[in-house]
Parts: structure tokens; sequence; C-alpha cells
């Protein structure tokens, strides 16, 4: 759900997480969109290998940490 509303305690401490069917695919798309360089505040990392498997963090305009899984 989207909404209009400007909440930065809330949207700094906000967590959205979706799976993709190939991590380094969706990698080279979204690298290759240059958002950091668009959108003030926006930030993204490439795959990085944790415990529970490989993630893309992406911190969206708001402060809305995005969690890329495969």
């Amino acid at each position: 759900m989207l909404q209009n509303i400007n909440v930065p305690l809330w949207q700094e401490n906000q967590m959205i997480t979706y799976e993709v069917t190939s991590l380094d695919e969706y990698w080279v798309e979204l690298s290759q969109k240059n958002l950091p360089e668009k959108y003030p505040g926006v930030k993204i990392s490439p795959p990085k290998e944790f415990s529970w498997g490989r993630e893309i963090h992406i911190i969206d305009p708001a402060g809305v940490c995005w969690h890329v899984r495969q």
C-alpha cells in the first residue's frame, strides 16, 4: 500500500522483503538504472552472502530498507 505520509522514524525502521528468480540478473538490471544518482537518499548494495542466503539491499528515498532475495 502506498501512502502520502512523512513519518521518518517509522520509515527508517521499516523493512520490505521480496524474492526474485535470479539475484545476479536483478543486480545487473538494477545497477544500470543509476538510482542513487537520480534520487537523493537512495542507496543500493550488490549481492552479499549472509548466513540465511544472498541479498541485495536498497534504501529508498523515504529511508525504507528493501531486502531482495533469491
